[in-house]
């Protein structure tokens, strides 16, 4: 039997999580909005740590999912009101059949809010002036109830990439010119690969990214020749405590760096991971990652 997803909407202060609650003594099932979740950190009610904030959003899709894979029902008591992540909640949903229910809030006045959000029994408030904010930017002027955003009925295109949130969260990194950087060497000299130095600045970017939860996958155009002195060089100067992965050009493929980055894409990351971003430096193979729908990050000047 599917699960209920309920999506409560509305400012802070119009009684979402009091509904929530009265829902969960109906129905039973859990509550999944972001405070409970921020009160396991010690940060309820004051979101802004980035690392803290996205190993939320990762804790919180692996509870509704695996919730609502068990036909349970589940109350996400945010705000709710920016389309897109009304859409990834809907997204869910979809991919476990479960029902969803909606509950809009969005009729409250921007007054009760502000007199309800100031009471002093409320655990944490935000404030007079970011509720006028949050009113004046996702409320005012959009009907009621507030329109939800849709899903596109048609699958996606096998080469555009849409991504599973249900799978681990990863961050694919290149190794030449975007970690390493080689000096007086070959680009094709495989046997010195081991003394390129590294690029600190994005060292540091993609230790953070391991540190708040996501998987580093390195997605190299080296040939496999070069994989052992690669896996040293990144375990000498990168500090990844739960590892990494490493996929490399087969020795014998001179193939252009977009097709063989692409096909190791489709073969052995499109299916596995829910990619978040890509660290690369030569712009057409940016170009191939923008192209299928990701946000690549490119680190340096690439016109080679």
């Amino acid at each position: 039997m599917p699960g209920t997803l309920h999506i409560l909407r509305g400012l802070p202060g119009v009684g979402k999580t009091t509904r929530a609650r009265r829902l969960r003594k109906r129905y039973g099932g859990v509550l999944a909005g972001r405070d409970h979740f921020r009160a396991l950190y010690g940060t309820e009610g004051q979101p802004g740590d980035r690392v803290i904030e996205d190993q939320i959003t990762q804790l919180q899709v692996h509870l509704i999912t695996h919730a609502l894979s068990v036909g349970d029902h589940v109350y996400v008591d945010d705000m709710n009101l920016r389309d897109r992540y009304v859409r990834r909640l809907l997204q869910i949903a979809r991919q476990q059949g479960a029902e969803v229910a909606v509950y809009d809030l969005t009729d409250h006045s921007v007054e009760l809010a502000i007199v309800q959000d100031a009471n002093p029994d409320r655990t944490h408030s935000v404030g007079e002036d970011r509720i006028r904010d949050l009113h004046r930017r996702f409320i005012k002027g959009r009907g009621y109830p507030l329109p939800m955003p849709e899903l596109p009925d048609e699958a996606p295109t096998a080469d555009r990439y849409d991504g599973d949130p249900t799978r681990p969260w990863a961050v694919l990194v290149d190794v030449d010119g975007t970690v390493a950087q080689m000096h007086d060497r070959s680009p094709y000299d495989m046997t010195r690969v081991g003394e390129d130095s590294p690029k600190w600045a994005v060292i540091h970017v993609v230790e953070s990214l391991a540190k708040a939860g996501y998987r580093i996958v390195f997605v190299s155009a080296r040939n496999e020749v070069a994989r052992p002195a690669t896996e040293d060089w990144i375990d000498e100067h990168i500090e990844l405590p739960e590892g990494f992965v490493l996929h490399m050009r087969a020795d014998g493929d001179g193939r252009d760096d977009r097709v063989v980055k692409r096909e190791i894409f489709d073969k052995e990351i499109r299916d596995r991971y829910f990619v978040r971003a890509v660290l690369d430096d030569r712009d057409k193979v940016v170009r191939m990652w923008r192209d299928l729908g990701l946000t690549c990050l490119q680190v340096a000047e690439g016109a080679f």
